[in-house]
């Protein structure tokens, strides 16, 4: 850096590496991107599926529980 490029008043910061600002091409997300959504559609109906059998196996429940597992949900 030169120290044209320096503002008035600033002082440069040399333990401060520059870091190239370039934002990856979407091409490259995507596949992070998918098996994120695979990950978390997959605990999303394991949620779902345990909130069902509560639901089917202890009917009898009070409801304040019933709403402490819907609000999970």
């Amino acid at each position: 850096m030169a120290t044209q490029d320096i503002p008035s008043g600033a002082l440069p910061c040399p333990a401060l590496p520059s870091l190239p600002i370039q934002i990856p091409s979407l091409s490259d997300t995507y596949g992070a991107l998918f098996i994120g959504m695979c990950i978390s559609i997959f605990l999303y109906g394991l949620t779902g599926l345990q909130v069902y059998r509560y639901f089917r196996l202890y009917p009898k429940d009070k409801i304040l529980l019933k709403a402490t597992v819907l609000s999970i949900l």
